[in-house]
């Protein structure tokens, strides 16, 4: 990783940038300690949910900024604890940084990563961050809760059930194959789509 910080410096300024402001109540402990501490309601069981982005396979720096890999890694990520209907209260993100990339990109992406989040009550608390030798990798896991008993499961769906959407269906996908042939008028609804998903 190029720039000014060590990999203790950096982490050091992420903590001090992402923790400026209050934690929600049920952190107790976010970045800067072994491990993070949320309380859960009594009865709600734990739901969490992994994600990956691929520099290369799942994005590509000629049409995506750094805050839009933390962006979209923070929605895919939480629309999985929202299509079981758990609420979300925090995130791991783990990231391998190839050599060349600055610390202020990475930082860029860390904080659109806590940003999104911390709109839906679920603040980055931790993770890790590791040195490839291959294209960057960013790897997110929400922490989430729900009553006892109540996850929505794909399995549980019946014939007369209400099937929910968000957005337009294959609006992202006209995004991707755009940003991939090089369209120069993608229409700006597609894009955002594809690298900030809501």
């Amino acid at each position: 990783m190029t720039g000014p910080f060590s990999e203790a410096t950096f982490l050091s300024t992420l903590q001090r940038r992402l923790h400026r402001r209050t934690l929600p109540p049920h952190v107790r402990v976010g970045i800067g300690d072994d491990a993070a501490v949320m309380r859960l309601a009594p009865g709600h069981e734990l739901i969490v949910s992994t994600d990956m982005l691929v520099e290369g396979v799942d994005f590509r720096w000629r049409w995506a900024s750094f805050a839009d890999v933390g962006s979209k890694g923070a929605a895919i990520n939480l629309s999985d604890l929202a299509a079981m209907g758990a609420a979300a209260h925090g995130r791991l993100a783990s990231v391998a940084v190839p050599a060349e990339t600055a610390a202020a990109d990475l930082l860029v992406l860390l904080r659109a990563l806590d940003r999104f989040g911390r709109r839906h009550g679920a603040p980055l608390v931790g993770g890790d961050l590791s040195g490839t030798a291959g294209p960057l990798v960013l790897s997110v896991t929400a922490l989430g809760s729900l009553p006892a008993g109540t996850a929505l499961r794909r399995g549980g769906g019946a014939v007369g059930d209400v099937v929910l959407v968000s957005g337009t269906l294959g609006r992202a996908a006209a995004g991707l194959a755009g940003l991939e042939a090089g369209a120069t008028a993608l229409p700006p609804a597609l894009r955002r789509a594809q690298l900030r998903p809501a």
